[in-house]
C-alpha cells in the first residue's frame, strides 16, 4: 500500500498520519516518509520525525531525525530513537535530551532506557540537571525508579544553593536524597566568606543531615585529606563538615596552618562564625608553634587548647591541663 497524500492508519490501539509512504503487508513493515505523526488512542504517546520506520516481525519502531516521542511521565528528543515493545526499550542516537518533571538529562552519544525496570544508560558528554544540582560526565548509569546511579569519567558536580562543585572521576550520587559519593582523588570547593576553599581526599561523601527534612549538608572525606584556603591550611587522614554549625573536624594525625601558626593534637576541631575562623579546638596532646619573624618560634603544649581568633588572626590561647610555654 503506497500513501500519496494525507493519510490517517489506525488500528485499536493507535493512529498514525502520513501524508507519504508505504506498508508491505506481507512482511508487516512501514515507512512514513512525510509530517508523519503518531499517538496511542489514550492519548498518553504521542511521537513524530521526520521519517517513522515500523518492523512488525521484530515488534520495533524508529524515529528518524528530528525524533520526539512523549508519554504520561517523560518526554524523549533525540536525532534518532528507537523503541521495541516486546522489552520496553527505547534507544536513542545522537543529541539525546530526556525530561521528567523538573529533572533534564542530556547526551551526545548513544543512550539506552528501560522502561520496564526505569533504568538508563547515557554516553559522550552526559548532562544531569536536576535543580539545585547539576551534573556532567562521560557516561552516567541511572535508575529513575531510586533516583540514584553512578558516573563515570571527567565528572562535575554542582550544588548551586550551598555553592558547592565536586570534581572526580567517578561517583554514586542519589538525586532525591541529594546524596553524592565521590572516588578517584576528587577535588571540592565551595565558597566562604569570598574565598573559595578547597578539600581533596581519596573520597569525598557528601550528604543532607537529615534527608528531604533539611538544607545542612555534610562532607566527609577519608584518607590524605587536604584543605587549602588562602588563611587556612590543614592535612589529615579523616575529616567532616557540619554545615549546621559551620564546624570542621579533623581525625589521625591533623596538621593545621593558620597565619603564622602550626597547630598539632589528636583530634582539630575548626569553628567558623559568619565565614571566618572563629576558633580551634586541639583535644588531647595539643602543641601549637608560632612564629611571627621565622627566626624564633613560641611554643605552647598541653592536654586540649582553645585557640581563639580575631579578623583571621590568632589572638589568645586556653591550655587546659599541663600547659607548658616556650616563648
Amino acid at each position: 500500500v503506497y500513501f500519496m497524500g494525507p493519510t490517517n492508519v489506525v488500528n485499536a490501539e493507535n493512529q498514525i498520519y502520513t501524508e507519504a509512504g508505504f506498508y508491505d503487508a506481507q512482511k508487516d513493515y512501514a515507512e512514513f516518509d512525510k509530517n508523519a505523526k503518531f499517538r496511542s488512542l489514550d492519548g498518553k504517546r504521542r511521537a513524530n520525525g521526520d521519517k517513522i520506520r515500523y518492523d512488525g516481525k521484530n515488534s520495533t519502531s524508529y524515529l528518524e531525525g528530528n525524533a520526539y516521542f512523549q508519554d504520561s511521565t517523560r518526554t524523549i528528543v533525540a536525532d534518532v530513537i528507537k523503541y521495541n515493545q516486546k522489552t520496553d526499550v527505547y534507544e536513542t542516537n545522537g543529541q539525546t535530551q530526556i525530561q521528567d518533571g523538573d529533572q533534564i538529562i542530556m547526551a551526545d552519544g548513544k543512550s539506552a532506557y528501560d522502561a520496564e525496570n526505569d533504568e538508563a544508560i547515557f554516553t559522550d558528554n552526559v548532562r544531569i540537571i536536576n535543580p539545585p544540582q547539576f551534573m556532567t560526565a562521560d557516561s552516567i548509569r541511572y535508575s529513575q525508579k531510586t533516583h540514584s546511579g553512578r558516573a563515570f569519567g571527567n565528572i562535575y558536580w554542582e550544588d548551586t544553593t550551598e555553592n558547592m562543585t565536586i570534581i572526580c572521576s567517578e561517583a554514586e550520587f542519589n538525586d532525591e536524597t541529594e546524596f553524592f559519593l565521590a572516588s578517584g582523588r576528587p577535588l571540592m570547593s565551595t565558597v566562604i566568606d569570598g574565598d573559595t576553599l578547597y578539600l581533596s581526599a581519596d573520597t569525598l561523601k557528601s550528604f543532607l543531615e537529615i534527608p528531604a527534612d533539611s538544607t545542612s549538608r555534610i562532607v566527609i572525606g577519608n584518607i590524605d585529606v587536604r584543605v587549602y584556603k588562602s588563611d587556612l591550611q590543614a592535612i589529615c587522614d579523616s575529616m567532616s563538615y557540619s554545615q549546621r554549625d559551620s564546624m570542621f573536624s579533623l581525625f589521625k594525625n591533623p596538621v593545621v596552618w593558620s597565619d603564622t601558626s602550626q597547630f598539632v593534637s589528636d583530634t582539630v576541631r575548626i569553628q567558623l562564625t559568619d565565614n571566618s575562623i572563629d576558633k580551634i579546638y586541639l583535644l588531647k596532646n595539643s602543641f601549637i608553634i608560632n612564629s611571627p619573624d621565622e627566626l624564633f618560634f613560641n611554643q605552647v603544649k598541653g592536654r586540649d587548647v582553645i585557640a581563639y581568633f580575631k579578623d583571621d588572626e590568632l589572638r589568645e590561647m586556653q591550655v587546659l591541663g599541663n600547659g607548658e610555654s616556650v616563648y
